[in-house]
């Protein structure tokens, strides 16, 4: 901590949610405020927008969430020329942040990208700058040359790289092999994300997250489809959207599932919690995840979980939280489903739930932001 007063961190987020897209960066903003808990939290995040007429960006300041944030709303223009194009929007909203109070005392982008404005921030705020990850790309081989080396960029100008899992960790140390890692999980709401009080045995399945082809929705629907030959009273609820949703809801009905598979659309953080409150498994059949943030509301709800093992989903469920499964294999998906709701009775919600909030409670990432900030702080004042 800073001498005498709460640290101050200039969070930039590339993905932030805002009014046209409520979950965009959600976990983003969910690390902003669990640093808020004892620092001086000022918000930078990029919105894309298509109403500026000519103007190539505007800026908007404001208190949400109980964080000061201030908005670049830009073009939205594709890749690394976003970048640039951004960059005299992010200069103006630093000035203003710099003629309305002291500078920050670390500055933590959240995606490569926001890392590639926020360098030269950092720099003239002679400010640390700590660098979050998570871009599945990065695992899934998808990202192409420049912005693999725009990556390489920004993760040099790095004091500290903070990928969300392991799994992540791996996938980024080759771009950068000299640099610093420090893994920090994203933050679950565990007083929302919660046990019920009683959970009455049932067949009810639940999917969180959107409907796209990496969280592996047709092989969840493959799944039920097999699960519901053996057990006709299954109900599969699908939480999320995305611009597949109507392709996803064809193949549920060709496979027989009908009304047992109920698209519910993407719902409040709130409702949500609600859902898994009244689930009997959740199924993640994801290829990749760089941290998994539904199976971890999930365990922090008691809620036994049957994860594909891809990506971070293997750090995230042990034995005495469901199975994992190979994935993009319905089968095996659907068989361990089934253990899972046949074991019901001899698993501990409330032991899950606690082992959920030791890892994951904003507590306990906040605990974790603050190590990462004094260490790397401690080595700024030092020149190393």
């Amino acid at each position: 901590m800073t001498h005498g007063r709460a640290r101050r961190v200039l969070v930039v987020a590339w993905w932030y949610p805002g009014p046209d897209n409520a979950v965009r960066g959600v976990f983003v903003r969910d690390q902003a405020r669990a640093v808020a808990r004892d620092t001086d939290v000022t918000v930078l995040a990029f919105e894309p927008a298509r109403d500026l007429g000519r103007a190539p960006f505007a800026i908007s300041d404001g208190e949400e969430d109980g964080l000061r944030t201030v908005r670049i709303r830009h073009a939205p223009l594709p890749g690394l020329a976003a970048a640039a194009a951004y960059l005299p929007g992010a200069a103006a909203a630093a000035l203003r942040l710099v003629g309305t109070g002291p500078r920050p005392d670390v500055v933590h982008a959240h995606v490569y990208m926001a890392g590639l404005i926020a360098s030269p921030l950092a720099r003239a705020w002679r400010a640390p700058l700590v660098l979050s990850e998570h871009y599945s790309g990065f695992q899934l081989g998808t990202l192409g040359t420049a912005g693999r080396a725009a990556a390489r960029a920004a993760m040099a100008a790095a004091d500290t790289i903070c990928p969300p899992s392991e799994s992540l960790r791996r996938a980024l140390e080759p771009l950068a092999p000299r640099g610093r890692f420090r893994v920090v999980p994203n933050p679950v709401d565990t007083d929302r994300f919660r046990p019920p009080v009683a959970r009455e045995p049932g067949e009810r399945l639940l999917f969180v997250g959107n409907l796209e082809e990496v969280k592996g929705v047709a092989t969840l629907l493959e799944a039920a489809a097999i699960l519901r030959t053996r057990r006709p009273g299954i109900t599969l609820d699908l939480i999320g959207g995305g611009d597949r949703r109507r392709e996803f809801e064809a193949l549920a009905d060709g496979l027989g599932l009908g009304g047992a598979a109920r698209f519910r659309g993407p719902l409040e953080r709130g409702e949500v919690a609600e859902a898994m409150r009244a689930a009997d498994v959740l199924l993640a059949p994801s290829r990749t995840e760089t941290f998994g943030l539904a199976v971890a509301e999930a365990l922090a709800s008691g809620l036994p979980v049957v994860a594909a093992r891809a990506g971070a989903l293997s750090e995230l469920v042990g034995p005495a939280d469901g199975a994992l499964v190979p994935a993009g294999d319905p089968g095996a998906l659907a068989d361990a489903a089934g253990r899972m709701l046949d074991g019901a009775a001899g698993r501990d919600p409330a032991a899950m739930a606690r082992a959920a909030r030791d890892r994951f409670s904003p507590g306990a990432v906040a605990d974790a932001w603050s190590a990462v900030y004094d260490e790397a702080t401690a080595r700024s004042r030092r020149g190393t």
